[in-house]
């Protein structure tokens, strides 16, 4: 993608909402978030905001986990930082799901 195709696309609010395993601990958790949020600043990303929403009960089974500790995040950029910030959780184990809206 050219750099004039990056600077045009929109700025947008998003959110993203990431469940990791339960049996990570409050720090391992924290660091994690931390470096998604540096990716995001990295990458042009502002007004970044994140809130652990605590331990969940699964609706079904993922990666054979009943249970997983929600994380939201909010931030403002454009559709290539969120393309990079998908890559980033799919990349991590830690990570069993996530979805990203806009608004």
């Amino acid at each position: 993608m050219s750099k004039s195709k990056i600077l045009n696309t929109p700025i947008r609010s998003y959110e993203t909402i990431y469940v990791v395993r339960p049996d990570l601990n409050d720090f391992s958790i924290m660091e994690m978030t931390r470096s998604f949020e540096k990716i995001l600043f990295d990458v042009g990303g502002k007004k970044i905001f994140s809130y652990n929403q605590g331990r969940r009960r699964l609706t079904y089974k993922i990666k054979d986990w009943q249970d997983g500790i929600y994380i939201n995040l909010n931030f403002v950029g454009n559709g290539s930082l969120v393309k990079k910030l998908e890559q980033e959780l799919n990349i991590n184990e830690q990570v069993l799901r996530f979805l990203t809206t806009s608004f």
